[in-house]
């Protein structure tokens, strides 16, 4: 709350961002998805501040009010008690403008129908008349509302309440998280009014996501995106991506100097997950592959169920022997139930609700191989695959080639198949299966997956990339 701060005194001194004591600066970690949001884009922000006390670094967090986590809900992780977290308020403007139009179209739907006699199809036809126009523009003004995301309406009380706390913390660098991008031109703004460094974090691409639907890829609105991606770009003094590929995409589309861009991979911290006493595999039946998290757009399950009704048919299994468990939101269009029954799949597969965190790694735990699909986004990588990691269990990854496959190979954690070849993944099923009643798991080689993606040495890196900003930022002023 706003009204909590100190009253500003006068243009904050920028750069200085040492605590009372002046032991260690104070880094502003600008981030809508933050604890207690149970949102996996609160993760990776969540890991930094975390860890950042251990390399010098204060984290003074700005992120969204309780009361606006919505569907998000609360996670029961708690924040370390030396985060200072302050809260601004997410206006709603779009929603309010939305029932705003609603309203007006109704009432003008009602004088048209009263005035068209006492034909019904006369007054039907102007009642749907209506609805049509109302629905397209609704749409439009929602977009334009909407842009560059539905978190626009934090961006004014964050910028408010973040050029506070700046006044009353004194950081040394600002750190923006984003999707949603709005927690960018929250950054922009506040670089523009304080002169501090500010180092962009981005987890997924921004006008070039691959999920953008083509009819978004053009026309005024497009090029408003790109126009805040450029100036984003532009301001920032350092640029961070979850994966390589995204960070050179970025690189090379602006141009961007080599030494502003950097790759910091999504991780796992040991501190939120539960303790590392899981033992070996288990070694009783039924084979159990795992999925956790919600699928959804092209992430879609259908090729997977078909690909162990192949596996029935051929005889490989029977009921009994193995279980897919999908444990999460399941996208409508993927008609996940219908598949099922129509496969005479309930022996195999078993379809849950969203758990908890915690309930969550339960069912890893339990699981002898866990699951990722992630077709058609080359430059990214899920995050649930690093807490894949922290379980030592085989992936498989239905997935073609770009980061994840890339990941999966290079540390040896698992089998990489296309994501939408049933064939192949009954093939890649078999094998799993067979090595499990084998006893031929092993160990696959996790431990250098599990040195390269633990919180504390990603957040290290992300501590000298705060440490260049600032350097850079004081030798200019020299």
């Amino acid at each position: 709350d706003p009204s909590t701060l100190r009253e500003p005194q006068g243009r904050p001194e920028p750069g200085r961002g040492t605590t009372s004591s002046g032991s260690e600066r104070s880094a502003l970690l600008i981030a809508y998805h933050f604890a207690p949001s149970s949102s996996v884009g609160a993760q990776r922000s969540m890991r930094f501040a975390s860890y950042l006390p251990d390399h010098g670094w204060r984290p003074v967090v700005l992120t969204i009010r309780l009361e606006d986590l919505g569907r998000y809900g609360s996670d029961a992780r708690p924040v370390a008690a030396s985060t200072v977290v302050h809260r601004a308020r997410v206006l709603k403007p779009f929603e309010v403008t939305g029932d705003w139009i609603k309203g007006l179209f109704r009432r003008r739907a009602q004088d048209e129908t009263a005035g068209a006699s006492t034909d019904r199809a006369s007054a039907g036809k102007a009642a749907a008349r209506q609805l049509s126009t109302l629905g397209r523009f609704r749409h439009w003004v929602e977009l334009w509302m909407a842009t560059p995301d539905n978190a626009i309406g934090w961006c004014l009380p964050a910028i408010w309440t973040g050029w506070q706390v700046v006044r009353r913390e004194r950081p040394a660098v600002l750190y923006t998280s984003g999707p949603p991008h709005s927690a960018h031109l929250v950054g922009l703004a506040l670089k523009w009014l304080t002169g501090l460094p500010w180092v962009a974090d981005f987890r997924d691409p921004w006008t070039r996501r691959p999920w953008l639907a083509s009819d978004l890829k053009r026309g005024p609105r497009y090029r408003l995106q790109q126009m805040l991606e450029r100036l984003v770009m532009r301001h920032c003094d350092r640029l961070v991506a979850n994966t390589e590929p995204m960070a050179v995409d970025f690189r090379d589309c602006w141009q961007l100097p080599p030494a502003k861009c950097t790759a910091i991979t999504n991780g796992y911290d040991p501190k939120a997950l539960p303790p590392r006493n899981l033992g070996p595999v288990p070694s009783r039946a039924p084979f159990t592959i795992t999925h956790t998290g919600a699928l959804y757009r092209r992430r879609d399950p259908r090729p997977l169920l078909r690909a162990i009704a192949i596996l029935r048919d051929r005889g490989v299994i029977r009921p009994g022997d193995l279980l897919v468990n999908l444990t999460g939101h399941i996208d409508e269009q993927f008609q996940a139930r219908d598949v099922v029954r129509d496969l005479q799949l309930d022996d195999f597969v078993s379809l849950n609700p969203p758990v908890s965190h915690a309930e969550s790694c339960q069912a890893l735990a339990r699981s002898h191989v866990l699951l990722v699909i992630q077709p058609d986004t080359h430059l990214q990588v899920p995050g649930k695959i690093f807490e894949y990691v922290f379980f030592q269990r085989p992936i498989l990854a239905l997935t073609g080639p770009g980061a994840t496959a890339d990941l999966v190979r290079r540390y040896g954690l698992g089998l990489v198949v296309p994501a939408d070849q049933a064939e192949a993944i009954a093939d890649a099923v078999a094998d799993l299966h067979l090595r499990f009643k084998e006893g031929s798991f092993g160990d696959r080689g996790f431990s250098r997956a599990l040195e390269a993606f633990h919180g504390e040495r990603l957040t290290e890196q992300l501590a000298s990339v705060f440490n260049e900003a600032v350097m850079g930022r004081e030798v200019d002023a020299d």
